[in-house]
């Protein structure tokens, strides 16, 4: 009975120890296509609110992606990513980077006196 009992507790704790948590998948460019509603909050020279819809869609180069209407005037500029995270200059040569949490798309750009902070969500 004891040796019954042993062995049972003995496989119970060897299943628990071979399973493991399944690993994050690596965040790719392709986890960024798509339209967001992007809200934004600007702070510094330029105070004030925006909001609009961006698209985001396949750069040119393997680690690059498209930023479509960022700005609110229908241009696209490219952004470089490196997994979560993205760098870039908008169309009007500002320096950017952002960082991608699920379906949330986080961008913050410094307009030189005016920094602004967009949220944006996937749709």
């Amino acid at each position: 009975m004891k040796t019954k009992l042993i062995l049972t507790i003995f496989g119970i704790a060897l299943f628990a120890s071979s399973c493991k948590k399944e690993e994050e998948a690596a965040i790719t460019r392709d986890d960024y296509f798509g339209t967001y509603m992007k809200s934004s909050v600007c702070e510094g020279t330029y105070p004030g609110t925006s909001s609009s819809t961006i698209t985001i869609s396949a750069g040119q180069a393997e680690n690059q992606i498209s930023i479509y209407n960022f700005t609110n005037n229908y241009e696209t500029f490219p952004a470089t990513v490196n997994g979560s995270e993205i760098t870039f200059e908008d169309d009007g040569g500002n320096p950017g980077t952002g960082s991608l949490s699920g379906n949330v798309l986080t961008i913050v750009i410094d307009y030189g006196g005016t920094v602004c902070t967009s949220t944006c969500t996937r749709q």
